[in-house]
């Protein structure tokens, strides 16, 4: 057996073993009055939000709900609310965190009708979130391009492009010969478009962060983030996470116009994440 594969089949073996003694610590904690809080995992794929979610599950006082997991999600996408409202009322944990990647244009909508609810954004450098999307989606940008020109065959891209001139803006931006990298850039930059589409920088609700801060800064960032949640965080829950992937992107090169937007929002997205780290650790 290779080293890769043992390392692999342990860390299964503890998850399994840590979900297990979850499960014990819950079922004897009694069922309170209120509803858990339910925390929402967003952000455009590739930005690191596994990783959250697996740290967030190593509390015991969380019920998690990954996006390959069929009572909560039906082909990556969340099932009808009254679905997640069900699993959330039958929950003994504290807090039920839900991933919500193809429903980051209705995440106003999800935390308004499924209260007490809050989110955290997450948001990873364009270029190694490209890299990232072009090895584990390699159709991924020809239905970028379908979807711009229809957005009715883009299925939830399309959902979210609709209403507000986020489509005309993507569009006037596109090239005309659009080659993999840039559509997977442009696909990076309308979705996280629609964090400002939305309010929801102004929302007290949601928190930003960076995958860059979360992996060369652990303890830091992801003590913010589980205090936005309301819950208790210990270092050795993110040990093993590394920032080595950070920076693989670098020579990856889109076109012009596309870079420039992907970089000015990345700049903008930053420099809101900073001051919400920022605030979240004088209030503590």
């Amino acid at each position: 057996m290779s080293a890769r594969l043992a390392g692999r089949l342990g860390r299964r073996v503890r998850r399994g073993a840590r979900l297990a003694l979850k499960g014990l610590v819950q079922r004897a904690r009694p069922r309170g009055d209120a509803a858990p809080l339910l925390l929402l995992v967003a952000g455009v794929q590739r930005s690191g939000t596994n990783m959250v979610m697996d740290v967030l599950e190593r509390s015991l006082e969380t019920e998690v709900f990954h996006e390959r997991d069929p009572r909560a999600f039906d082909n990556y996408e969340m099932r009808p609310l009254g679905v997640i409202a069900g699993l959330r009322e039958r929950s003994r944990a504290r807090v039920v965190v839900v991933k919500a990647l193809c429903e980051l244009d209705h995440l106003t909508f999800l935390m308004d009708r499924l209260a007490p609810a809050r989110a955290v954004w997450v948001v990873r450098e364009w270029r190694d979130s490209v890299r990232s999307q072009l090895r584990s989606f390699p159709r991924h940008p020809g239905w970028i391009r379908r979807t711009l020109e229809d957005p009715a065959e883009g299925g939830w891209i399309g959902r979210g492009l609709v209403g507000g001139g986020l489509l005309e803006r993507a569009r006037r931006l596109a090239p005309r010969d659009m080659d993999d990298v840039t559509a997977a850039a442009l696909f990076w930059w309308f979705r996280n478009m629609l964090l400002f589409e939305q309010g929801l920088d102004r929302d007290p609700r949601v928190q930003v962060l960076r995958y860059e801060d979360l992996v060369r800064e652990p303890e830091r960032a992801f003590a913010a983030l589980f205090r936005h949640a309301g819950l208790r965080f210990e270092p050795s829950w993110a040990s093993d996470v590394s920032p080595r992937s950070v920076g693989r992107g670098a020579g990856l090169e889109a076109a012009p116009a596309v870079a420039r937007a992907c970089d000015a929002l990345l700049e903008r997205i930053g420099a809101l994440a900073g001051a919400a780290t920022a605030e979240g650790e004088a209030a503590a």
